[in-house]
């Protein structure tokens, strides 16, 4: 608690507005907290860019392989519940698209994932059925249509905090358990935790949310462990290539 006290203290320090900013550049004034919300905006918006394509590599190595091997389901839902869920928190809340956009495109992205992993894996129809019906009619129109209540606003980031380690620890656990990534993709993940690593930067600098950068902390560190897991099992994965060739 008292980490997250003092990052809301430390934020209120870079409540300048971006037009102020570009005013005292413009006349020369290089102040620190200005020069680090401009570098913030352009960051943000670079890693909304960067995000059209972060789960591509995953997909296209999944759809490659025809095989969903070494990947959890649970993961890619969970996943996609927690970046809508951080991108109805920011819209709620009003927050500057710069700092949230990459959770709209990734909750996309992570949609094909699902539909990947249902034809790869020959998921049944009822429990295509299923999902679909909760996560349109019990997930996003409540989210999206602004029917909830605040109380349920405030524990948001709590929520995502519980996703994200459902999410990560599953695939922690997935790539413990089996002594190999299968069919992970070391450039998407790498990329999450660049993307987490950023946010951390960018919340600090221009929200006033210490729930949310704490979000991004954990993430950033869950992350880290998976992009070790690839690096440590990397051996592993070429040699199961090799042998599925060699069938």
């Amino acid at each position: 608690m008292r980490f997250l006290f003092a990052a809301a203290l430390l934020s209120i320090t870079f409540a300048a507005t971006v037009e102020e900013c570009l005013t005292q550049v413009q006349a020369g004034m290089f102040e620190t907290p200005c020069l680090m919300l401009l570098f913030s905006k352009l960051l943000g918006y670079g890693m909304v860019s960067a995000s059209l394509m972060l789960k591509f590599p995953q997909i296209l190595k999944i759809v490659r392989a025809k095989s969903i091997a070494g990947l959890s389901l649970t993961s890619f839902y969970v996943e996609t519940l927690g970046f809508s869920l951080i991108a109805a928190y920011n819209i709620h809340n009003k927050q500057p698209f710069s700092t949230y956009g990459e959770n709209v495109t990734l909750t996309a992205q992570c949609c094909l994932q699902v539909l990947c992993y249902w034809y790869f894996g020959n998921i049944n129809t009822k429990h295509k059925i299923s999902v679909l019906f909760f996560f349109v009619f019990a997930w996003i129109l409540p989210l999206f249509s602004e029917i909830l209540p605040q109380s349920l606003w405030i524990i948001a980031p709590n929520i995502n905090l519980c996703m994200n380690f459902i999410v990560k620890g599953s695939q922690i656990l997935t790539n413990w358990r089996n002594g190999s990534t299968g069919q992970l993709s070391f450039i998407t993940n790498f990329m999450n935790f660049g993307g987490t690593s950023a946010r951390i930067f960018t919340t600090f600098t221009e929200l006033k949310d210490p729930f949310l950068l704490f979000n991004y902390s954990f993430g950033t560190f869950l992350n880290a462990v998976i992009v070790f897991q690839l690096v440590y099992y990397w051996n592993v994965s070429i040699e199961e290539k090799k042998e599925k060739k060699a069938d």
